[in-house]
């Protein structure tokens, strides 16, 4: 048998969670300091808390980022001078593929905002939006955001001349969305008949047959890779090129040498989406031992188990990161 040589070395891969293409829906609150050139003389009133309502689309992520569209109403609910309705448009880019935990995000829209005609000077504008943000899920389906924004106007009139600055915040509902999963045992299958016995019949002696010919043994070695990636992505990042190397020549050298990628997850978000995650965390690697290093395309496969084959406990920081992991299975035949 020819001599194959192997190597372990440590992983660390981050897990995050997606969500499929879905609708939300949900109140929000803005603390709005509105321009003083809004206002007539003397009735200027820089504060107000606007109300409102968000319906909004969230398109399924990328490898490193996810889309929503929104329209949302907003009207005053201070007693104040700056009494205002508002109908806005926002499209929302997260900095991430993740739909749990917090996310950073940019929005950027427009909208249109009517006025007390008796303190503004324009009573109708349209504006531009552009804001940051931060998105917080407290489950699988309620999320927490809240940005600030800064509006500037747009119209015929105010061109350049109006800035709103205000802090948002909404708490929407996600319909739609994979929760986490509880898998469903199969039905036992139902019991067969026996069929009824042939009859009796006396058999010659059988011929002495040859002893059977020494049958190969598949031994298996898993081999952990030490593969980064940016956190809740499958893009692949500092490499070692050298182990892949090594990996790459062993299989070229090695005929009779198989390889399977394996991709896991720890059990944060939902057990659907964990397994896809794994999968293209295993399909970059066994990309990149082909495109990069020149590994034989044919003798590697890639699989996903997702959070199915913990090797600690998911309950603490510790436990997760060492389950979030991509393994090598090395296969190989001896005679026995």
């Amino acid at each position: 048998m020819k001599k194959v040589n192997l190597f372990v070395i440590s992983a660390l891969v981050s897990a995050g969670v997606s969500a499929e293409d879905h609708f939300y829906m949900g109140p929000n609150a803005t603390y709005q300091f509105w321009d003083k050139n809004r206002f007539v003389s003397g009735a200027d009133d820089d504060n107000g808390v606007q109300l409102g309502l968000n319906l909004g689309y969230e398109f399924g992520a990328t490898d490193s980022s996810k889309y929503a569209a929104e329209f949302s109403v907003q009207t005053s609910a201070s007693d104040t001078n700056a009494e205002a309705d508002e109908y806005a448009f926002n499209y929302y880019t997260y900095f991430s593929e993740s739909s749990f935990g917090t996310t950073p995000y940019l929005v950027a829209g427009f909208s249109h905002i009517d006025m007390d005609r008796s303190v503004v000077i324009d009573q109708s504008t349209t504006n531009a939006t552009l804001g940051l943000g931060i998105s917080q899920y407290l489950g699988d389906f309620l999320e927490l955001k809240y940005d600030m924004r800064f509006r500037t106007a747009i119209g015929d009139h105010a061109t350049g001349q109006v800035h709103d600055f205000g802090f948002n915040v909404a708490l929407n509902y996600h319909f739609g969305r994979s929760g986490k999963t509880t898998p469903v045992a199969a039905p036992a299958p139902a019991p067969v008949a026996a069929p009824a016995p042939a009859p009796a019949r006396v058999a010659p002696a059988p011929r002495p047959q040859p002893a059977p010919a020494p049958q190969p043994v598949v031994r298996n070695v898993t081999v952990t890779l030490d593969v980064l990636f940016e956190t809740n992505s499958s893009i692949l990042q500092n490499l070692d090129d050298a182990e892949f190397q090594r990996m790459a020549d062993a299989l070229r050298e090695n005929p009779d040498v198989t390889l399977t990628i394996e991709g896991h997850t720890d059990s944060a978000g939902s057990a659907e989406y964990n397994e896809t995650l794994s999968q293209r965390r295993a399909d970059r690697v066994k990309e990149a031992l082909v495109t990069r290093y020149g590994a034989p395309e044919n003798r590697i496969r890639s699989v996903g188990y997702g959070e199915d084959r913990p090797i600690a406990d998911n309950a603490t920081a510790a436990g997760r990161a060492q389950n979030r992991r991509v393994v090598g299975v090395i296969s190989y035949q001896v005679s026995e």
